[in-house]
């Protein structure tokens, strides 16, 4: 299962975006990227997915604080987080 997640990340490196949002060509899906340590929020009601591709993700959500590392991800239909920070970054 890990080198998926390798696989996905290059794909991904491999893509001509910027930081920020883009259509993903599915309908109600939105991609966002972020470089950057803070991290903008959607403002949305909707189920999100969050996937880690590289470093470390902290989400401040209503029920609290969570962590995520490369290769894990967050997904839900409820508790949309509030704000996001990069905590460990990859060369």
């Amino acid at each position: 299962m890990e080198r998926y997640g390798y696989d996905l990340r290059d794909l991904v490196r491999a893509l001509p975006f910027e930081d920020g949002a883009y259509q993903s060509g599915i309908a109600h899906v939105t991609i966002y990227r972020s470089t950057t340590e803070t991290i903008a929020m959607p403002q949305t009601r909707n189920p999100y997915l969050y996937v880690v591709l590289d470093g470390t993700l902290r989400l401040h959500t209503p029920s609290g604080m969570m962590d995520y590392m490369a290769g894990q991800y967050a997904i839900s239909q409820i508790n949309t987080p509030i704000s996001g920070a990069v905590t460990a970054f990859s060369a």
